[in-house]
């Protein structure tokens, strides 16, 4: 058997100094293994890259940067406690002492390039049958490096198009570390970050096919974008990812939270997503209709997942949703935003929505971190959708907005079912439900039937079910729970 060839970027002239523009060098180290295949090593270093590259296939890029390693986490925990950095940085408010090639262990690129280029040339551009792994990215051009929040193109991107060769089969992208990225990691039929494409029939108008693919313990605090997963007709692995917070600087901080979305879709067939974080993002998961009549759908398995925002989740997209074992917090991180009603879990039908979605969500936990401005639950249907909520807990609520809250637009059929579920305040063991006011439920809008809104076999204490919780709201087998603990079945 032929040994696999492996190469060196320093034999190519790379200098990983952070100063040196290195992406020339890393291409030709590529190039060289254009014909065999094979793997191109990227020893610790800071590579500073003023254009990306393209990785030909049958070709590997590995670094020796593991997903858990942080840029700045060590620094900042160090600094916090009084002790004094070695070479005399110090990582506060905005500056380049964020980039001192110093500061980095292990093999990270510093992306110099795209400037206000949303669909520039990715730092990495991978042809199909190819894996990045171990490697950290910083951008030069965004907080705290700069104050500004400007596009950038994606640090690693598989982008396939009917006018691009080779992009058939799969990558893998995995042991990614993403300090500050305007769009970490792209997946896509297609060219264009934020076009969906609404005037083209189906992905098959833009690249016949582009792979299977795996994405695998990543971890960052992106911007804009973590993960975008767009026009895919294959499935899609995603497992082990950790999106947070990278710094605490108010310039990032504010822009995370507002503006990001960790984890992003628009038209995917059968997309797994395991063993995932995201605190701090505006969405951590986001999904979205494309094509015409919005029958671009996504298909998606969720489990163990954890997701911390202002609005943790939002599938605003038709499709198979099959959803277990996650938590949703809705909260302000950071203080940011705090007149906005965070919402753990957005349900949005799109109109003319072809493919009916099916949302079934089991063992799940809804927490309200944000009092009277939180919804736990907010559904709004159009047409056909019966999205079900089964053996679940509801932590939390406010007096200003239900724990959950049904919309219809449409006079078609279509119904919200929560089955089993517990709803529990979060103000610890003491505290008792006479001490517990809210609403539990609203249902409302020009399409909406007595009955469309139900509950099944739940619990939930006294107070919560007040008048608007029974305006032409269904309970079947539900009870109530009083001070003493006593159990009441509810006769409506």
């Amino acid at each position: 058997m032929k040994n696999c060839s492996t190469v060196n970027v320093r034999d190519f002239g790379a200098l990983g100094d952070g100063i040196h523009d290195d992406a020339p060098s890393i291409q030709k180290a590529l190039d060289s293994l254009k014909e065999s295949g094979g793997i191109v090593f990227m020893p610790a270093g800071f590579y500073r890259m003023c254009a990306g590259v393209i990785v030909p296939m049958g070709v590997a890029v590995s670094g020796v940067t593991t997903a858990t390693t942080g840029p700045w986490q060590n620094y900042l925990d160090t600094q916090d406690k009084g002790v004094q950095l070695e070479f005399g940085i110090s990582l506060r408010g905005i500056g380049e002492q964020w980039i001192d090639p110093r500061l980095y262990k292990g093999t990270w690129v510093l992306s110099d390039h795209g400037y206000g280029e949303a669909n520039g040339a990715p730092t990495f551009r991978m042809m199909g049958n190819t894996s990045v792994s171990k490697i950290g990215f910083v951008n030069r051009y965004l907080p705290p490096v700069t104050d500004e929040f400007v596009a950038c193109p994606p640090n690693i991107a598989h982008i396939s198009t009917n006018d691009y060769p080779y992009t058939r089969e799969g990558v893998t992208v995995e042991d990614i570390s993403l300090a500050n990225c305007y769009c970490g990691i792209m997946i896509s039929a297609g060219n264009e970050l934020e076009n969906n494409y609404h005037e083209l029939n189906s992905p098959m108008d833009i690249s016949k096919s582009c792979g299977r693919h795996r994405i695998h313990n990543i971890m960052g605090g992106p911007l804009y974008r973590g993960i975008v997963l767009k026009s895919l007709l294959d499935t899609v692995d995603v497992t082990n990812c950790q999106f947070n917070y990278s710094c605490y600087i108010s310039a990032y901080c504010e822009i995370r939270t507002t503006k990001c979305v960790d984890i992003f879709m628009s038209r995917g067939d059968g997309m797994s997503i395991s063993n995932c974080l995201s605190y701090g993002a505006y969405h951590g998961l986001r999904t979205e209709p494309s094509f015409k009549n919005n029958m671009g759908t996504c298909s998606m398995r969720l489990s163990n997942c954890n997701f911390e925002g202002i609005s943790p989740m939002a599938l605003y997209s038709g499709g198979m949703y099959e959803i277990t074992n996650c938590y949703f917090l809705g909260c302000h991180p950071c203080g940011y935003m705090p007149e906005s009603t965070s919402v753990c879990l957005q349900i949005k039908q799109p109109e003319h929505c072809i493919h009916i979605p099916f949302i079934a969500i089991n063992n799940c936990v809804f927490q309200n971190g944000s009092g009277a401005n939180g919804i736990s639950l907010d559904v709004r249907l159009t047409c056909g959708s019966n999205p079900m909520i089964s053996d679940s807990q509801f932590w939390g609520w406010g007096e200003g907005e239900p724990v959950v809250q049904l919309n219809k637009s449409h006079k078609n059929a279509g119904s919200l079912t929560l089955s089993n579920c517990v709803f529990t305040g979060t103000g610890g063991i003491d505290v008792l439900p006479s001490n517990m006011p809210g609403t539990l439920a609203r249902a409302e809008g020009p399409g909406y039937h007595e009955g469309d809104l139900r509950f099944v076999g739940c619990r939930f204490p006294e107070p919560l079910l007040n008048e608007i919780s029974q305006k032409g709201i269904w309970y079947d087998q539900c009870v109530t729970f009083d001070d003493e603990g006593q159990n009441h079945r509810i006769q409506i």
